[in-house]
């Protein structure tokens, strides 16, 4: 029950980043993109996850990317399990590079053995301050 209860909670912590969005420097990108934002989301590929990674992708899809994400915004997918890594850095031009978003996440699958969350939100950390 309390190994249910960690997948269930490193899970929802990657739901909830995933309205997290980080304001764009002023006058970065092109012209017209000065509001444009990067929306990061970490996402758990531990087994442990398996019973809500479709939950959870499904919300990344409906809420961040089809009703979030604006022309100029910069989406970044991030995964961890035993390690963390970065999945996909992408500029929002046109409805290809959604397209280019939605079939990276769908190729993902929860197959790692374990989570290593401390080691995914230093990861995390580290990531938005490069940003």
């Amino acid at each position: 029950m309390a190994k249910a209860r960690i997948a269930a909670s490193a899970i929802l912590l990657a739901a909830l980043l995933a309205g997290l969005g980080a304001q764009a420097p002023a006058g970065r990108g092109q012209e017209g993109d000065v509001d444009a934002v990067d929306v990061v989301v970490l996402l758990d590929l531990s087994q442990s996850a398996l019973p809500y990674f479709e939950d959870v992708s499904d919300y990344v899809v409906s809420s961040v990317v089809k009703d979030y994400l604006r022309r100029g915004d910069t989406f970044h997918l991030l995964s961890f399990g035993e390690t963390a890594q970065p999945e996909i850095a992408q500029r929002v031009a046109e409805e290809s590079d959604i397209k280019s978003v939605l079939g990276r996440l769908y190729l993902l699958y929860p197959l790692a053995r374990y989570s290593d969350l401390v080691g995914a939100l230093t990861y995390l950390h580290q990531y938005l301050a490069d940003l």
